[in-house]
């Protein structure tokens, strides 16, 4: 949840319903945000960029989920393993959508087979779901 509007604590600080409010990312550390995933020192936006999953696609980014894990799509328009995509993350969703089909198979299926266009048409991009 982001910061509340016009509420502010003693410190000059925005208040949170939950945690401590992160000055460097303007969120609150409670509250499951990318920014701040649960604490203030979790920045999962940051953990991506410095594991080099950089994001320049609609359908990518990062989300936090409860416990501090930060979850990362990732669309990449060159057919290759998820598991070569997510890098030092771990893979947990391999698809890959071929003309107007789309195909889920495990981590390290390797899209770039000739067999996946034989059965399925033109390549068109692999989507995948990693986690840090």
């Amino acid at each position: 949840m982001a910061v509340q509007g016009q509420a502010y604590c003693s410190q000059v600080q925005p208040a949170c319903q939950s945690g401590n409010y992160c000055a460097a990312s303007g969120v609150c550390s409670g509250d499951y945000e990318p920014k701040a995933c649960g604490s203030c020192s979790n920045n999962c936006e940051a953990k991506a960029t410095q594991l080099g999953l950089t994001f320049d696609g609609e359908g990518e980014g990062v989300n936090c989920l409860e416990g501090g894990l930060c979850q990362i799509y990732k669309v990449s328009l060159v057919a290759k393993s998820c598991e070569l995509i997510c890098g030092a993350a771990t893979c947990y969703t391999s698809s890959a959508g071929f003309a107007d089909t789309g195909v889920s198979a495990d981590c390290s299926t390797d899209w770039s087979e000739p067999r996946w266009e034989a059965d399925y048409g033109p390549f068109i991009s692999v989507n995948c779901t990693c986690t840090l």
